[in-house]
């Protein structure tokens, strides 16, 4: 007879143990000892971790050597930020207006994410650290890319509206009617946005060190 396998796999550390009891209950469906099922979960975090750390040092490297240009950090769910028929191209669509673009999940975590109490998920911690990451560097701005409906989503729109004090972001949310059109209107105001205030801030910058010199 056939049978779908689906444990339920978390990769935080307070779900670590869970899941790997959950696949040594799949390696006890599928004929083996419990205790292979296991074993292979935890090398498999052993090379996830690796990874995370090579990740987000490749993340920190390019935040230095990309100091001093725009950059727009795509905040959202990776299974919407990296499938390009679900984001519809987004990152594509900011590239070709002459922006770096950066995934949440690459900046490394160099903040304090416990500001507020009830930050419990994950995703809304990476997002907490990305606010501070623009609030630290003028270089960079935010694009957060929600589904329709996603509760969490909706209480942090309004958490980092207040939290990054005026500097300019984009929320977007997709549902099945979303389309390219409406997308490139909304990056295309954004980004807009994004380089009046840029142009402004270069000529405030002009003015003072005219009138210094």
């Amino acid at each position: 007879k056939d049978k779908i396998l689906s444990p339920h796999i978390g990769l935080s550390k307070d779900l670590i143990n869970m899941t790997l009891k959950e696949l040594g209950k799949v390696a006890s469906i599928l004929g083996l000892q419990s205790s292979v099922g296991e074993e292979a979960g935890k090398k498999a975090l052993i090379h996830y971790k690796k990874f995370i750390k090579k990740y987000e040092e490749l993340g920190e490297q390019k935040l230095k050597e990309l100091l001093n240009e725009p950059s727009v950090i795509i905040a959202g769910r990776p299974y919407v930020i990296y499938p390009s028929n679900v984001n519809l191209a987004l990152p594509r669509k900011i590239i070709s207006r002459g922006y770096n673009v950066i995934p949440l999940d690459m900046l490394p975590h160099q903040f304090d994410s416990n500001n507020h109490k009830r930050n419990v998920w994950n995703f809304t911690q990476q997002l907490t650290n990305a606010v501070n990451y623009v609030n630290k560097y003028p270089n960079l701005y935010i694009c957060l890319i929600s589904c329709f409906s996603c509760g969490p989503d909706s209480i942090m729109y309004h958490q980092i509206k207040a939290d990054l004090a005026g500097n300019t972001f984009c929320y977007l949310e997709i549902d099945s009617h979303t389309a390219h059109a409406g997308f490139e209107t909304r990056i295309g105001a954004f980004l807009d946005i994004i380089e009046e205030r840029r142009r402004k801030d270069d000529k405030k910058l002009e003015e003072i060190l005219t009138v210094t010199t």
